[in-house]
């Protein structure tokens, strides 16, 4: 588990260019927005994307282990997508259950789309 934790927001850069290109938006807030990406690997991850616009570093740092802890505590890494979570200015301010029930509604939603390419409903 140790070794999942550690990987949760771990990505190349030709991993973070394949995320963006394939990602859905899920949720859109006045302080973020959550995309989400087929996971690419073994197991889901999170990409939390900060601007200095947020806040100071110790803000930035705060927001980024409470997205950390969230996604690894509620097991979102078993999940089919890869989460990126674009914040804004006045996402500092956001407490750590508004943050998990946000993530929670995207996870949810991002179970429900399919993969880009692939058709819904057997569709062809």
């Amino acid at each position: 588990m140790a070794r999942i934790f550690r990987a949760l927001t771990r990505f190349s850069k030709t991993e973070i260019d394949k995320a963006f290109a394939s990602a859905t938006r899920v949720v859109r807030q006045r302080e973020l927005t959550i995309l989400a990406s087929p996971r690419q690997g073994d197991f889901a991850r999170i990409l939390p994307v900060i601007p200095r616009k947020v806040g100071n570093a110790p803000a930035r740092n705060k927001l980024r282990r409470r997205l950390k802890t969230i996604f690894f505590e509620q097991r979102y890494f078993e999940g089919p997508c890869d989460l990126l979570v674009l914040t804004r200015p006045g996402a500092a301010e956001l407490t750590f259950e508004q943050l998990e029930a946000i993530l929670h509604s995207a996870t949810k939603r991002a179970a429900e789309i399919p993969a880009k390419g692939h058709k819904a409903n057997g569709e062809e």
